[in-house]
């Protein structure tokens, strides 16, 4: 057993790994500020997942833009189930991702560069990862809860286990690799740029490999790819079954590239250029990826970047690093060059290996050349020290531009959509000390906000549409949130039964998901009476406030609507069905001859959450039979058990049958 003893480059892994810790948690809950949309979209199916115990590989009808894809959801549930209930859950497994890769990062480089002959390989291996710690780009797109962010750990994982494949014929190196290399498929549409380049790494390693090596990498590469088609088979099938899962996001952010102002060939050339020179130059204008124009590598870097180019060319034809290098950089630079808006630091995060590595290449290379010199003796302290001021001033400085200059940033604000979370924490905030409702449309997938937003809150999800939940004189105001865009009718509803009421907000745009109105009630707010006031007591603490009917216009073969007021006298303990019979006058027969019987708000606000003085409007709509003959009914109105159906006493009324319901109403079918 071979025993590895502890360097010197360990604790520079070890100080680098807290490092990028540093960087990347340090206030994740307010820088950025909250919450971009798809961060919010993954932690609230994250949470759905959870909740519903419903796996798939990819998210369809519950995405915008042609899809959305389920790795990150999977991971995002560990947090969850930790207790971190957050809009921004997402965000803690990016960050720890981005930490974990910089100790993947040095062994990955550690086993690339190992057969190369430049000096203190280890100590390139740690730059490489140390720069991988601290770079500005990567440390946000590690702080924002998005694909980008957990996709570096995984690819240094595999082209790590390729490589140790490849070298050392190791058949653990290829299983790791098929393990995690079918497993990152399900974390993003990016990830398979990847693919690429480990076939160059495969392809590279068999053309120079002597041909009794070459059996042996090919079956490595065949387990490898079994491994990872037979993991992401799952996804596959899923492709097969919806072809516009795989190819409709990608449409959709080519077609500004296609149909633009160039000819897609130069339009490409020209973001090729453009992601070139975001290395040294100019960078993403975009702050959710970047601090906007910064470039991927700061001064010190790109001098080493530089030299590690010159060095990758000089040694092209000798050097399977330095073709990897250039092929790493020109394949993953690939997504932002076939999309609108290059340099997108978002689509080419799985590049950075390729800059950093260079970079680490070209200091050890430099560092070499002035080893060779004659007066190297006499300036070899100055040279350290000098080459130690230039790496503190290069992690100073790229700490000051993630924790100032990043902040200060102009549209951070508008990037993060952070007026809309500031709405979220304000009704959050509100809903501990007054009644909130909030809108939930059956049978329609929510807006992540409204899921995920107001669950560990007071404010309560109701079906506005089916029933709204009133107070009559209370001593607080009381606010609604309605679904605007999927709910036309119940802010109307609201302003006319409280015309004190005021829209706090009107048709406000929660990020691509639709919009919301909110109304307001002011303190003691009256609800006005209804028409009809009859007495109506039953046993669990609901009586009849009222009801407005279209009673006196039925019609056989035609619907009864009708608008009822009940009103909550104590707690109720019982999940309760309300129930509407029509039958003949003074007949009390059952069957009835026509009936309506629904559970409180669809489901979504049962009696066992009626407060006492709440007073709860609901609709019901009754179907006349069409051979309803002429004569007088009357509208009977009860209470069962949803469990157990068992009717609910009636402690005063009118005039009621026992046992049964309460006689509320009559009205006449008229002769034909």
């Amino acid at each position: 057993m071979k025993i590895h003893h502890w360097r010197s480059e360990h604790t520079g892994v070890v100080l680098a790994t807290l490092l990028a810790a540093l960087m990347r948690f340090s206030s994740l809950d307010h820088l950025p500020p909250q919450a971009w949309n798809d961060e919010v979209w993954v932690s609230a199916r994250a949470y759905e997942l959870i909740q519903t115990g419903e796996v798939t590989a990819h998210y369809g009808a519950q995405a915008r833009g042609g899809g959305g894809d389920a790795g990150l959801v999977f991971l995002t549930v560990i947090p969850e189930l930790l207790g971190l209930h957050s809009l921004i859950a997402s965000r803690a497994v990016t960050a720890a991702a981005g930490t974990l890769a910089v100790p993947v990062a040095y062994c990955c480089f550690k086993e690339l560069f190992a057969d190369e002959t430049f000096k203190r390989k280890r100590l390139v291996a740690l730059l490489a990862a140390g720069a991988l710690s601290y770079l500005p780009y990567q440390t946000i797109l590690s702080r924002v809860g998005m694909e980008a962010g957990s996709m570096p750990v995984m690819y240094l994982f595999c082209v790590w286990q390729i490589q140790r494949g490849l070298r050392r014929g190791a058949w653990s190196g290829w299983v790791l690799a098929g393990l995690v290399g079918g497993s990152m498929q399900y974390a993003g549409l990016h990830t398979r740029f990847v693919l690429p380049l480990m076939a160059f790494m495969i392809i590279q390693a068999f053309v120079v490999a002597i041909p009794a090596r070459r059996w042996k990498i090919a079956r490595g590469a065949g387990l490898f790819s079994a491994i990872g088609v037979g993991l992401c088979l799952w996804l596959i099938i899923t492709y097969i079954e919806h072809p516009a899962y795989l190819w409709t996001r990608g449409r959709i952010v080519m077609n500004d590239l296609l149909y633009g102002d160039l000819p897609p060939a130069l339009a490409i050339a020209s973001n090729g250029l453009r992601m070139l020179g975001s290395i040294n130059f100019v960078g993403d204008n975009a702050g959710r990826h970047n601090v906007p124009g910064a470039p991927m590598l700061d001064p010190v870097l790109s001098i080493g970047f530089f030299a590690g180019a010159i060095w990758s060319v000089v040694n092209l034809r000798r050097s399977p690093l330095a073709r990897l290098l250039l092929a790493w950089l020109a394949l993953l630079m690939i997504p932002s060059m076939l999309t609108v808006g290059a340099p997108n630091f978002e689509r080419t995060s799985a590049i950075v290996g390729a800059p950093i590595s260079l970079a680490a290449v070209g200091w050890g290379w430099i560092a070499d050349q002035a080893r060779r010199l004659a007066a190297w003796p006499t300036i070899r302290w100055p040279s350290l020290a000098l080459a130690g001021l230039m790496a503190a001033a290069s992690v100073v400085w790229c700490i000051y531009t993630v924790f100032v200059r990043w902040p200060q940033t102009p549209t951070l604000r508008e990037d993060f959509m952070v007026d809309t979370a500031d709405v979220l924490h304000r009704l959050v905030k509100r809903a501990a000390s007054e009644p909130v409702f909030v809108d939930v449309i059956i049978g329609r997938i929510d807006p992540p906000l409204l899921a995920l937003g107001f669950r560990d809150s007071a404010a309560r999800r109701v079906s506005l549409q089916d029933c709204l939940p009133l107070a009559d004189g209370a001593p607080t105001s009381a606010t609604y949130v309605v679904n605007s865009d999927r709910n036309a009718t119940s802010a109307k509803m609201l302003t006319d039964i409280y015309p004190d009421s005021h829209m706090a907000l009107d048709q406000f745009r929660l990020w691509e998901e639709g919009s919301i109105t909110e109304i307001v009630v002011p303190p003691g707010a009256r609800i006005p009476e209804p028409t009809h006031q009859p007495l109506a007591e039953f046993m669990p603490g609901i009586s009849l406030f009222g009801y407005n009917w279209s009673g006196p216009s039925a019609r056989a073969g035609g619907r009864l609507s009708v608008s009822v007021y009940w009103k909550v006298t104590r707690p109720i303990e019982s999940d309760l069905t309300a129930f509407f019979h029509i039958q003949h006058s003074g007949s009390g027969e059952v069957p009835p001859l026509a009936q309506s019987d629904q559970r409180a708000c669809a489901s979504t606000f049962p009696t066992t959450d009626w407060q006492p003085g709440m007073i709860m409007m609901d609709w019901f709509e009754i179907p006349l039979p069409a051979d309803l003959a002429p004569g007088k009914y009357e509208m009977v109105t009860g209470w069962y058990d949803s469990t157990t159906y068992a009717r609910m006493a009636i402690l005063a009324s009118d005039q009621s049958y026992e046992n049964y319901g309460a006689v509320i109403g009559a009205f006449v079918i008229p002769p034909h």
